[in-house]
């Protein structure tokens, strides 16, 4: 799956087909939430999953949320702040690095 680094998202995204497929029931989220995008105003479901893996790095038991991004962004999910916040991030624009480590 191909996902994003977006340091403006609070929280991570995740496609619904993705949490789906991993066994998790979107019937019955921890909440729904209402997301701001470019094409305006809609809904996502938040779960709890126990563990997500991303840019060889681990978080267990964070909230993401599951909407289908527009295929227009080529990416599936985002890694938002609330799977950042883990670990020292460091975004070298001139060299195009992006160095994570864990606190």
């Amino acid at each position: 799956m191909t996902v994003g680094l977006d340091t403006g998202a609070t929280i991570t995204n995740v496609p619904i087909k993705v949490a789906t497929a991993l066994g998790y029931n979107l019937s019955k989220p921890k909440r729904q939430q209402q997301i701001v995008t470019g094409s305006g105003i809609v809904e996502g479901k938040i779960i709890t999953v126990s563990r997500l893996t991303a840019i060889g790095e681990t978080v267990e038991n964070i909230e993401v949320l599951c909407h289908d991004l527009p295929k227009s962004l080529r990416v599936e999910g985002l890694l938002g702040l609330n799977f950042l916040e883990h670990f020292d991030l460091n975004i070298s624009f001139s060299t195009r690095i992006i160095e994570i480590r864990p606190r």
